[in-house]
C-alpha cells in the first residue's frame, strides 16, 4: 500500500538514526518500527482512585467565598 505520512520532527530523527544504525531504507524501517509497536503490550496500570479521609465533610467546595467562611466564621477577611 502505498501512503503519504507526515512525521513529527523528533520521530524522523529517530528513524533516521534507525535508518543508519542498520542500513535499511525508511520503507523497511518504518514497517519494522510499526509491527514492533503494534505487537507490544501496553503497560498495566492500576485505576487512579480518589479517597476521601472525610475530613471537611459537608463544606461547600464550589464557592471559596462560602468555604471560608463556614472554616473562618463570618469576619475571615
Amino acid at each position: 500500500m502505498r501512503t503519504t505520512l507526515t512525521l513529527d520532527d523528533d520521530v524522523a530523527l529517530k528513524l533516521k538514526d534507525r535508518m543508519k544504525a542498520s542500513g535499511k531504507s525508511l520503507k523497511e524501517t518504518v514497517n519494522e518500527t510499526l509491527r514492533l509497536g503494534m505487537t507490544s503490550k501496553p503497560i498495566p496500570r492500576e485505576p487512579f482512585k480518589v479517597e476521601s479521609i472525610g475530613l471537611f465533610s459537608g463544606l461547600h467546595f464550589e464557592s471559596t467565598e462560602r468555604m471560608l467562611e463556614e472554616l473562618e466564621g463570618p469576619d475571615y477577611r
